[in-house]
């Protein structure tokens, strides 16, 4: 996981350079879309890395919860975005692309921090036990701007519930979260 972020962040910093300089001599714009924790449905017939994050707290894996407590400890919150969302952003880039400025824009529907996602998951998924509860952060929440997106007339259909509530859903269709495993 290390060597993909690493690569990844390597990757985006080499093809950003692109928009460095006048726009006259660039063969092309460079718009990059960072995105919060996607969830949601998938049609993979597999969870996905992301909706592992957000389903640590009821699946206990360790790995997973450790990284949105450092999502929370250093952005102050764990943003997320519906998976239908990132798809219209992307379409909404490439089809305005006059409109959209080259350079990097954050596609995030909301900034619940972990003590949000840990009270929704408990008020609206009783059925299933939560393994994994341990906030870091309380209180903390850093609104980030989401504004450059916004501005440009793109609208975010899906809120943060939907986001969760979809993921879980997800995770009973694909097998990762089971009522009947979980028990009181």
């Amino acid at each position: 996981m290390d060597d993909y972020l690493s690569s990844k962040c390597i990757a985006e910093k080499e093809l950003v350079k692109y928009n460095d300089g006048p726009s006259e001599s660039r063969a092309f714009d460079v718009v990059v879309l960072l995105l919060g924790l996607v969830g949601g449905d998938t049609l993979l017939p597999y969870i996905n890395e992301s909706q592992h994050f957000m389903l640590s707290p009821f699946t206990g894996i360790e790995p997973y919860h450790n990284a949105l407590r450092f999502t929370q400890a250093l952005l102050g919150s764990v943003p997320v975005v519906h998976v239908d969302d990132v798809c219209k952003a992307h379409v909404f880039c490439m089809e305005r692309q006059r409109d959209v400025a080259a350079g990097r824009y954050l596609c995030a529907t909301a900034h619940p921090n972990m003590q949000d996602l840990v009270e929704h998951y408990a008020s609206k998924h009783p059925e299933l036990k939560l393994t994994l509860k341990e906030v870091v952060g309380e209180g903390v929440r850093v609104q980030v701007n989401t504004n450059k997106l916004v501005e440009l007339g793109f609208k975010f259909k899906y809120r943060a519930e939907a986001v969760l509530d979809g993921s879980v859903d997800c995770g009973k269709k694909l097998g990762v979260l089971s009522v009947a495993d979980q028990g009181s």
